[in-house]
């Protein structure tokens, strides 16, 4: 994890508390990163913009581009 690498100083105890729940939801599948988040509100742009233009080809692009980058993140069940 890059946060890690920029640290200057050490965690307080609130704050370890909170890089490892995240850490935690990162390993076990259940967290998204930076970049996911940012791919996901970008997708989701995409989405509202075509809505809003009610050129129907192209929001039901960007929606199925959408929904299936997000079930692309869920874990995936063994």
């Amino acid at each position: 994890m890059r946060e890690i690498g920029e640290l200057k100083v050490a965690l307080d105890e609130k704050e370890m508390d909170a890089f490892a729940a995240k850490l935690a939801n990162l390993k076990l599948g259940v967290g998204v990163t930076q970049h996911e988040t940012q791919m996901i509100y970008e997708l989701s742009d995409a989405v509202k913009e075509a809505q809003r233009s009610g050129n129907v080809t192209e929001y039901e692009k960007a929606k199925k581009a959408l929904d299936a980058y997000v079930a692309s993140l869920m874990p995936k069940r063994e």
